[in-house]
């Protein structure tokens, strides 16, 4: 039902296809998740923070894990936000990837103190 009123949406904007994502990733259809990420970006819809951390919290080999925080990156969106920062170190951890949890959380400080020093 949800997803043909979805598809029959003449305007779909970030947070109905997030809606989509979670929908399907909170009922373990992972792949349909992923797939309308694909549609979504396909779409000219920029991903949110919220889009990406939803991601996170599926992934399950070390590629994957990567594209998603190189989206992150690409995308320009902030690693200071708490939940976008939480799902990759929580994303990292999952997979064994311990010293990339480190990155995740020294990114937003450095940037801070070149932007300090620049001053």
């Amino acid at each position: 039902m949800a997803c043909t009123m979805f598809d029959a949406m003449p305007v779909r904007d970030v947070v109905s296809w997030n809606s989509m994502i979670s929908g399907y990733a909170r009922y373990g259809f992972y792949n349909h998740a992923f797939e309308r990420f694909i549609e979504m970006q396909d779409a000219g819809v920029r991903p949110s923070g919220f889009t990406l951390s939803i991601l996170a919290s599926l992934v399950s080999s070390r590629c994957h894990a990567k594209q998603i925080h190189c989206r992150v990156i690409r995308s320009g969106l902030d690693l200071s936000n708490v939940v976008l920062g939480n799902s990759l170190i929580t994303m990292y951890e999952k997979l064994g990837l311990v010293d990339h949890c480190f990155g995740v959380i020294l990114l937003p400080y450095s940037i801070f103190f070149i932007s300090i020093k620049r001053t």
